[in-house]
């Protein structure tokens, strides 16, 4: 028996073969179309139009149209759009916190290519603009692998740089997982990441219901692309302070820019491009050792804002992995942040403190240190306290 979504497919594909911005229909036309009879809801109900994405709006949605219709006419508006899509993304098949976090860290290129629903090959043009939207993570523990899962929301704007193509080889990006199900052979677009958001994305925890105008962003879609109604891509661009004039300024990273003094302002661009990757890196370091304790490892003092995420190996000395690695560091008050990045204080394999002999043990209480302070410490950390020993506390404190 044919699925009553199946029962549009005419409509669909008539759509489709249009390159026209406004098509209208009378009911007659429609039902020549589609070779029956509209139901008598369609004739009855404007909702009947507006509200079935898994049925009969699927012959516009999926071609990138939206209906209006006159019930007293009885005649359907199509009108295209195009200028804004959904490219949907699902963390178990395709590693996008790495791929943005790399972004922000300079080892991949801003432009990348994307996939897109077959449907949308003749509709998706160059200079159209996006967002990527990330589903819900269900990979296991041993796929996480230590990683922490990623929440669903929007993650980035990206423009569409040229029209779509098919790729008959196979796509062997890193960021792909070995166990993803379908063919890699598919249409696709290249794609500039105009704004990056790992650091601060739209979740939709948060934001879902301002967003839900569109029902297949928040909702979601078993397709790789949709169209994007443009008012709620406005809502995005405000939401994130963006106007259009600024979208395509070279500062795809500017969510955590806008803080910085105004010493940042007479920096190279070079220079400000660094600041802005280093600020990012280390707002993301922060909250993920937040996960595990949000206090100070030493004294215990807990009042978030306080609370500094020091390196144990330096950031300038760590290398792409090493900077994010929730092992190479500890969540320290700024007093003991000082002591330790200064090489002042230090600790054992067992957790131990060690303390420098520049510190005279008069100023120890001043302090708030101790010679039998022990902290905890995990497999991930000896190597980095080594380091830290051997380059940081000996050359540093002694």
């Amino acid at each position: 028996m044919k699925s009553k979504s199946y029962k549009y497919h005419l409509l669909e594909k008539y759509l489709s073969n249009s390159h026209a911005s406004e098509i209208k229909l009378s009911f007659q036309e429609l039902e020549e179309i589609i070779g029956e009879s509209l139901p008598p809801s369609a004739l009855k109900l404007p909702q009947w139009w507006y509200s079935h994405p898994e049925s009969q709006s699927r012959a516009w949605e999926n071609t990138g149209y939206r209906v209006k219709v006159d019930l007293e006419e009885k005649i359907a508006t199509f009108t295209r759009q195009t200028n804004y899509w959904t490219f949907f993304c699902n963390p178990k098949y395709w590693d996008i916190k790495t791929f943005l976090i790399d972004l922000v860290n300079g080892t991949q290129s801003e432009i990348d290519s994307w996939r897109i629903s077959d449907h949308h090959k003749d509709l998706i043009k160059k200079g159209d603009y996006g967002v990527i939207r990330v589903g819900l993570d269900k990979r296991t523990k041993a796929e996480l692998n230590g990683d922490e899962k990623v929440y669903p929301g929007v993650y980035a704007i990206v423009k569409v740089l040229d029209n779509p193509y098919f790729e008959e080889e196979l796509d062997e990006s890193n960021y792909w997982n070995d166990s993803e199900p379908v063919s890699k052979r598919k249409y696709k677009v290249k794609i500039e990441f105009l704004k990056n958001f790992i650091d601060n994305p739209i979740l939709f925890e948060n934001y879902g219901e301002v967003l839900s105008e569109d029902k297949y962003l928040v909702k979601g879609f078993q397709a790789s692309s949709m169209p994007l109604l443009p008012s709620v891509f406005d809502r995005i661009m405000k939401m994130k302070n963006l106007e259009s004039t600024n979208l395509e300024e070279k500062d795809f990273l500017l969510d955590c820019s806008r803080n910085l003094d105004e010493s940042y302002i007479a920096l190279q661009e070079t220079e400000k491009e660094s600041i802005v990757k280093t600020r990012i890196g280390q707002n993301l370091f922060k909250r993920k050792l937040m996960k595990q304790s949000c206090k100070c490892k030493i004294c215990g003092l807990d009042e978030e804002p306080l609370l500094i995420a020091s390196h144990i190996k330096p950031w300038k000395d760590s290398n792409n992995f090493e900077k994010l690695d929730i092992y190479n560091g500890f969540l320290l008050c700024p007093n003991h942040d000082k002591l330790f990045d200064s090489g002042l204080i230090s600790f054992d394999a067992a957790g131990l403190i060690l303390v420098s002999d520049k510190i005279s043990e008069k100023n120890y209480s001043k302090l708030n240190i101790d010679k039998t302070i022990k902290i905890e410490i995990f497999a991930g950390n000896l190597k980095y306290l080594a380091w830290h020993r051997d380059y940081i506390f000996k050359l540093g404190g002694q």
